[in-house]
């Protein structure tokens, strides 16, 4: 995590980026959200309205920022999700392999499961569709780290044998 702001201050100080202007912080989250939604740095381009100039130094620092990385053989912990999705995806015969290895695949806290973190799911529990997964979309919590409850709740779309088991009854009490 340290290392990741020092790489985005550092970017920023190369693109003339006014940290007043544009917080770490903020250049750091809109990457991430990105790297969750699967957008890579020439797609974020094509979405941002680089007219706007807090758009386009957004766009320019995760440019920067990526291929700062890849120059120096590194991964942020976004990267290793959407490396993961971006080898299954790419590499049946190594996505097969993973998938006989797992039967039967159990999610809890599904509420806050992303968009990266579900799209391999998919990939992982094909051609069974074996998954069990646990959720409450009344306690997400992680939308802020790109969690999104709605995935949880068009699950039986994506799978549609899905049985759906309610436990109305709260028995922590």
């Amino acid at each position: 995590d340290s290392e990741t702001t020092a790489l985005i201050k550092d970017c920023q100080r190369r693109l003339n980026i006014d940290d007043k202007r544009i917080p770490h912080g903020k250049i750091k989250s809109v990457i991430s959200k990105a790297k969750d939604e699967i957008i890579s740095p020439a797609q974020f381009a094509d979405l941002t309205d680089l007219k706007n100039y807090d758009s386009r130094m957004l766009s320019d620092a995760y440019k920067m920022y990526q291929d700062t990385l890849r120059k120096n053989n590194a991964m942020d912990f976004d990267d290793m999700l959407v490396c993961t999705y971006e080898l299954l995806k790419a590499r049946p015969d190594i996505c097969r392999g993973w998938q006989k290895r797992f039967r039967y695949i159990l999610i809890d806290e599904f509420q806050d499961i992303n968009a990266i973190q579900y799209e391999t799911v998919k990939l992982l529990a094909q051609p069974g569709n074996n998954l069990f997964i646990v959720g409450d979309d009344d306690q997400s919590i992680y939308r802020f780290r790109g969690a999104k409850p709605e995935i949880m709740l068009n699950f039986q779309k994506d799978f549609p044998k899905a049985v759906m088991i309610q436990l109305a009854e709260n028995y922590r009490s």
